[in-house]
Formats: structure tokens, sequence, C-alpha cells
């Protein structure tokens, strides 16, 4: 998945969380490596996106919660974390997963800053 998906510090997250549905978590990458790459580079409408999380049984939000105290840096500045797709909806970590992540328009790569609760 390297060729369009750079993990930003979140693969030590992914070994560490306590997330118990792993299977779940694939299908999160899989449309990130796909359909989200391709709707950031012009080349799929963001219904299609929906329509690839919602056959995978996942949800997305295109924002955080502004009391959201959790940040990376990335090329020298704040991420944004904006962005997630969400697999689960309790406040346990082992029965919730988030993906955050943006688009880097200059590598034109998705970057995943955030995996886990």
């Amino acid at each position: 998945m390297s060729d369009r998906i750079i993990l930003n510090g979140a693969r030590k997250e992914l070994e560490d969380s306590p997330f118990e549905d792993t299977a779940r978590v694939y299908p999160a990458f899989n449309v990130l490596h796909n359909e989200f790459y391709y709707m950031f580079s012009g080349h799929m409408s963001m219904k299609k996106v929906d329509k690839a999380l919602k056959a995978a049984g996942l949800k997305y939000n295109a924002h955080i919660d502004e009391r959201n105290e959790v940040y990376k840096i990335y090329k020298g500045r704040k991420a944004d974390m904006n962005r997630h797709i969400k697999i689960g909806v309790s406040r346990e970590s082992r029965y919730l997963f988030r993906l955050h992540f943006e688009w880097d328009s200059e590598e034109k790569k998705v970057v995943v800053h955030h995996a886990g609760r």
C-alpha cells in the first residue's frame, strides 16, 4: 500500500491497538487505498466513496470535535486530523477504532496520522 498510503507514526498504534475486531480494519485501509485515493486525485466522486464505505460497514466523518487534543506533526506542521473512518461507537478501546487521515497533494498520497482509539 505504500505507493498510495503513508503511515505517519500510525504503524505502532496499529500494532498496539487493543481493538478486537481486527478483520474490520483491513476494509478501512482498502477504502483509503482505493476509493479515497481516487477521489482525492480527482478520478472518483465522494458519492462513490460513501457507497464503498457503506458496503464495508464503515462510517466516515470529515470533522472531529474541536475539543480533541490529539494531534500529530507532519512535514513540520500540525497534521489535519479531521477526516476519519470510524469502526464502532463504544468508548472502550477494544470496540472502537478510528483512522484519521489527510491528502498530501504534493506526494499524491493518503497520509494516516492515527490508527486506533
